[in-house]
């Protein structure tokens, strides 16, 4: 029976909730307060509401569950729109959130989002977007208290790996952590000079030295940027020479880009000195933002303008004052936007020069935005879908078009990234692998053409080395060191929790690790690939990008060889990065300077997690930690890294020593075998053309998929060919879509809730 007769012969519901006396009684109660058993003994009617059963499906408990933990964490958000289709790869923009308010107390190194129980939500989101972290100038130097950490930018993952580690690992005697921020590095400084004030001609240097100087911007920026048009420019120059206060006077805005222009050429030309605080140049620099003109006045010759507000953002940049490049280059883009470059522009009616003209210069500003964004940790600003400026086709344009094309191909992955990888609220679940497998999808694209054109446009007779393809592999490898960071960081916290509280072991599951290898392999590569810059006297000594992968490629390889045993054998990287910033800092890049001494915190830092390894705690310790770095197999016939921690029987005896077996990382890919690269880098030999290809190591014999003793075969030392990508890179895009495939997680339920969810992709549970 459902219910009960009233007088009127209806049938009434049941009560959903009887009262506390009723309940008791064991007799029915009408529900309502107060209910008619206990008004007529004029009993006081107590109902108890957390008490009231409901039935719902399991689906919408875990999605409330889920809410629920988000609210009480701070992360959710409720105009949210999640897309669970698998088959859908492409990013929707409308799957943004808004920005969130954020709390500025919520400095890194707090702690609540650090690390849970292993029963407890294992990171319900990417832990570099979701919560937002602030970071607090303690010295107090700057009016500016609070610093944004942003989710994609390598200044920002630094800070937050190193304040974590510092407050987990050290935190009675923990390091100064420097902030190094905009204007630590050079002291640059500059007055804006009166608008009747006529313009400093002087000290300039003569015509054909100014050629020079232009020239060598050229070949230093010209492969990647359009800066500047060299037939106008030249036009210009020649006619400032011939009547300097004329031509001055015609155009200050001219003026000023010739000024950035000797500034580019004299630090790029010249090494700083190691008692200065400013660059070779910096007087043009500063001689030009002085007399740049008021806003309003920029529009009288606006492509100009958008020129030289991306030539000082550029400038900015390489003093490392991001946030004020990002600003002027924001003022560049936003002009760039009013005037329409980014749309396919009429040949017709602005005629072929000036549409070429509008157009490098468009594409030179959005590689720069998506690259200063990519910096900074923030959003993109023009929308893919809102650009229809058309690109030649590579393959049959000149190598410099080429190149700038290939440049826009990799900002495109770049945005990509952005949107899905660091998007807003993108959560570690079932979504999360989708977006790596998409990710993945699209450098395999991007890795076919650009093998491509390097066979038809950059490979000659000639063996050496070639900026064009050096720098598009650089960028390539990047890219896949930037989808994986929110791993590392996964990885990283779960290490320290064990390291804290002698936690039950995990094992990494296989797709994670196999994402993981990638990345180190493309962190070893990025380190070979700069090393050989350096000899060839061709690693940037002003812009900062060469630095900025030097030193992401040698913070990523000494984080992981640290928190999973075994996953960089030995320590061979940190040489090599020392190498290249040390050639960096002799050539006077003082921010080189700052990423050596970060390096050098972290690695002290980790030292504790290197002693766990190899069983060399104090006694003060209650905790033995072993590791072992062999591919461990659960019950699922998976395979990953094992992160192991028990607790010792004996403190007084000696730890247990290390053992360190090589893993078996042929993955089988197409019927094929490929066999990563488990040795830190190849030694290498004279001659500065020729380096030992990294070792393989060889497939397990018989049916076992493991082999507890592999040794490496040691191949013959091979040319090595900069426009082989395949060689460099590693991975062919083939096995990068096999590998995207693998990822394709269909056990895996997003309405599962996200404690399974998480773990179910990210850990084995079961080994």
């Amino acid at each position: 029976m459902s219910g009960e007769t009233n007088s009127s012969g209806q049938q009434t519901r049941r009560a959903a909730n009887a009262c506390q006396r009723c309940r008791s009684r064991k007799v029915k109660c009408s529900g309502k307060h107060p209910c008619n058993n206990c008004e007529k003994r004029s009993l006081e009617c107590i109902f108890d509401e957390e008490d009231r059963k409901i039935l719902v499906s399991e689906r919408l408990y875990q999605e409330l569950k889920r809410k629920v933990q988000d609210i009480e964490t701070g992360h959710y958000t409720s105009n949210k729109r999640r897309r669970t289709s698998q088959e859908d790869e492409t990013y929707d923009e409308d799957n943004v959130v808004d920005d969130r308010e954020i709390s500025p107390e919520s400095a890194p190194g707090t702690g609540d989002d650090q690390h849970h129980s292993r029963d407890e939500p294992c990171f319900s989101s990417n832990p570099l977007v979701s919560p937002s972290k602030y970071i607090k100038d303690k010295n107090g130097s700057r009016r500016r208290t609070w610093y944004y950490l942003g989710p994609s930018s390598t200044w920002s993952f630094s800070r937050r790996v190193l304040n974590l580690l510092n407050e987990q690992l050290r935190p009675s005697t923990p390091r100064d952590i420097p902030l190094a921020q905009d204007g630590d590095a050079y002291k640059i400084r500059w007055t804006r000079a009166k608008p009747d004030e006529p313009p400093d001609i002087s000290a300039l240097p003569p015509l054909d030295f100014s050629i020079y100087l232009m020239n060598t911007v050229k070949f230093n920026l010209g492969q990647v940027y359009r800066l500047f048009d060299e037939e106008e420019f030249l036009r210009n120059l020649y006619e400032f020479y011939g009547d300097s206060f004329r031509k001055v006077d015609e155009s200050r805005l001219w003026y000023c880009q010739f000024l950035l222009i000797l500034a580019f050429g004299k630090a790029f030309l010249m090494n700083r000195k190691p008692t200065s605080d400013a660059p070779v140049g910096v007087e043009y620099f500063v001689r030009a933002m002085s007399l740049l003109p008021e806003f309003p006045e920029l529009w009288m010759e606006p492509i100009l303008a958008i020129e030289v507000l991306a030539l000082i953002a550029l400038y900015l940049h390489s003093v490392d004052m991001r946030d004020s490049s990002y600003c002027y280059l924001g003022q560049a883009l936003r002009m760039a936007v009013v005037e329409g470059l980014h749309r396919s522009l009429p040949v017709e009616q602005l005629g072929e020069k000036l549409a070429q003209r509008s157009s490098n210069i468009w594409w030179t500003v959005y590689i720069l935005e998506r690259k200063l964004s990519l910096s900074l940790g923030v959003p993109v600003f023009v929308r893919e879908t809102d650009i229809t400026s058309e690109l030649v086709d590579p393959t049959t344009s000149p190598p410099r078009t080429a190149a700038l094309v290939l440049n826009v191909k990799i900002s495109r992955v770049i945005s990509y990234i952005l949107n899905t990888v660091y998007g807003v609220d993108e959560r570690l679940d079932g979504q999360f692998p989708r977006k790596i497998r998409s990710v993945l999808r699209q450098m395999a694209g991007l890795a076919t053409e650009l093998e491509a054109v390097f066979e038809s446009k950059f490979k000659n007779s000639v063996d050496s080395l070639s900026g064009v393809t050096t720098r598009l592999n650089l960028a390539f490898h990047h890219c896949i060191i930037l989808a994986t960071r929110p791993l590392i960081v996964c990885v990283l916290s779960k290490r320290l929790e064990q390291l804290r509280e002698a936690d039950a072991p995990r094992t990494i599951s296989s797709p994670v690790q196999q994402l993981i290898n990638c990345c180190i392999d493309s962190a070893k590569k990025s380190l070979l690939i700069l090393s050989a810059l350096c000899e060839h006297g061709l690693v940037e000594n002003f812009t900062q990008f060469d630095t900025e992968y030097a030193f992401s490629a040698a913070f990523i390889l000494t984080l992981t060889s640290a928190i999973i045993p075994g996953a960089v054998p030995d320590r061979e990287h940190k040489e090599i990065a020392n190498e290249v910033l040390n050639e960096m800092i002799r050539k006077g890049n003082a921010v080189a300077q700052f990423r050596k001494n970060e390096l050098a915190i972290l690695d002290d830092l980790v030292e504790p997690l290197h002693a766990a390894q190899n069983g060399q705690h104090g006694a003060q310790s209650s905790v033995e930690f072993t590791a072992s770095s062999e591919l461990c197999t659960n019950g699922n016939g998976t395979s990953g890294w094992e992160i192991v921690i028990g607790h010792s029987p004996n403190l007084s005896k000696p730890s247990q020593q290390f053992t360190r077996t090589l893993r078996d990382t042929e993955i089988r890919l197409n019927g094929a075998g490929t066999k990563h690269d488990d040795s830190a880098f190849p030694h290498r030999q004279q001659g500065h053309d020729r380096l030992t290809p990294s070792s393989a190591l060889p497939a397990p014999s018989g049916n076992s998929r493991h082999s507890s003793a592999i040794t490496p075969e040691v191949e013959d030392p091979l040319t090595f060919d900069w426009a082989d990508f395949h060689g460099n890179v590693g991975l062919s895009p083939g096995q990068m879509l096999s590998m995207a495939d693998q990822l394709d997680i269909n056990s895996v339920s997003t309405d599962a809730g996200t404690d399974s969810v998480t773990q179910g992709w990210i850990w084995n549970e079961n080994a």
